[in-house]
């Protein structure tokens, strides 16, 4: 994923996010698939449910943490890749 490009996410309606103390889960009701979040991990998905797209998550993103646009883009295209490989969300073409 490079700078210029956003990726248009959906996230599955039976997906549920149930946050614990230090962590988060994700639990797809369909086949019980489950997927640990860490802080960052979390807010991604929190942005991703609120945005939709990749360049409204990495913008807000930047903002929150003070992190290199770059980093962002790098670790957000890795999450999205790894959460659509489970089920957790679709990637819609453009």
């Amino acid at each position: 994923m490079n700078s210029n490009n956003s990726i248009q996410v959906k996230i599955d309606a039976n997906v549920l996010l149930q946050e614990l103390e230090d962590e988060a889960v994700l639990l797809n009701l369909t086949d019980e698939h489950y997927f640990g979040l860490d802080d960052v991990g979390l807010r991604f998905w929190q942005l991703l449910e609120k945005h939709g797209n990749s360049a409204d998550v990495i913008r807000d993103m930047k903002i929150e943490y003070d992190a290199p646009e770059e980093t962002l883009h790098k670790d957000l295209g890795k999450f999205i890749i790894e959460l659509e490989s489970v089920g957790l969300l679709s990637i819609i073409e453009q």
